[in-house]
Parts: C-alpha cells; sequence; structure tokens
C-alpha cells in the first residue's frame, strides 16, 4: 500500500505535464477573451481535470482525499499565478486581495462541488475519496 507521502510525489511528478498543458491552452485563451466570466469558466475547467487526473493517478489508492485535495488547489493556484488573468476594471491595489480569497476560499469549494457532482453521477467508486 501506497503512503501518503508517496501518493503527493506520485501526484506532483504525473501531474506537471497535465499543468504544463493547461498554462498553454489557458494563456492563449485569456489572452484572447478575458472577463470575469471567462476567468470562472477557465478556474473550474482547470479544476476539473485536475481532480479527474487525481482520481486516475490514485486508484486503488483509499484515504488520499485529503491529499488529491491539496494537489489540486497547489495546482490551480500555480496555474493561476502563471496565466495571471488580469481584470483590467479592478484595481491593482485589491485584486491581489480578490485572488487570494478566490484561491484559498472558492477553489476549495468548487473542488468539493465537483467531486460530489461526480460521485452523485457514478463517475467515481463508492468509498473512494
Amino acid at each position: 500500500m501506497a503512503s501518503i507521502e508517496d501518493v503527493a510525489i506520485k501526484l506532483k511528478d504525473e501531474g506537471t505535464e497535465l499543468i504544463q498543458d493547461l498554462r498553454d491552452k489557458y494563456t492563449t485563451y485569456l489572452s484572447e477573451k478575458r472577463s470575469l466570466g471567462n476567468i470562472f469558466r477557465f478556474t473550474l475547467e482547470a479544476v476539473r481535470e485536475l481532480i479527474e487526473f487525481a482520481e486516475e493517478a490514485t486508484a486503488g489508492v483509499r484515504s488520499v482525499g485529503k491529499i488529491k485535495k491539496e494537489y489540486v488547489v497547489d495546482a490551480v493556484k500555480a496555474l493561476y499565478k502563471h496565466v495571471d488573468p488580469d481584470i483590467p476594471w479592478i484595481p491593482a491595489i485589491i485584486e491581489g486581495w480578490i485572488e487570494n480569497a478566490v484561491l484559498d476560499k472558492v477553489v476549495p469549494e468548487m473542488i468539493d462541488w465537483v467531486v460530489e457532482q461526480y460521485n452523485r453521477l457514478g463517475f467515481f467508486k463508492k468509498g473512494d475519496e
């Protein structure tokens, strides 16, 4: 059975390519279509793809839901910092505060919601976290 540390390392190592793909995809997308709605879509899509990756990468390993969630939150934060989806009408002085609030409060709730929907629809096996 894999340890918690092994799972965290596996997610980080195997997720590097996915994060780079998401960076490339969304840097281009947001440079062309920057709006609050598109930033939300980008964040939700990134969360969804990262959750699916984490679920596949930890298949058969039980009780690692917290590690997967931490991985997704950290990956979204790194992705967000790289893409830097600036919205011109938000003053720079409060933009960082808003970004941190979204990344620290909204993204974990978004993860819980996506996982709940996947569980409800039967995408993940019962008993998995």
